[in-house]
């Protein structure tokens, strides 16, 4: 009766543990999920994307300058 106990006993700590090692590794891969939908920048798309914004930025810089010069211009004449 005392075998069948630890048995027993055994059995449910067992199953518990198994249980409980589950959750944890459920919630390890959620937080590596989490973890790598933050960090998965590149930083090579985002260094791309800044140099393509600084010529868009440059180009619209010597737009306004022409447009400036053409407007003093007219205005002289």
């Amino acid at each position: 009766d005392n075998y069948q106990g630890i048995i027993n006993s055994l059995a449910s700590a067992t199953s518990a543990a198994q249980n409980n090692s589950q959750a944890t590794q459920s919630v390890v891969n959620t937080i590596q999920s989490q973890w790598s939908s933050i960090s998965g920048v590149s930083i090579d798309e985002e260094t791309v994307s800044l140099i393509q914004q600084q010529g868009a930025f440059e180009g619209a810089a010597r737009l306004i300058t022409v447009v400036n010069e053409l407007m003093t211009t007219l205005m002289n004449m």
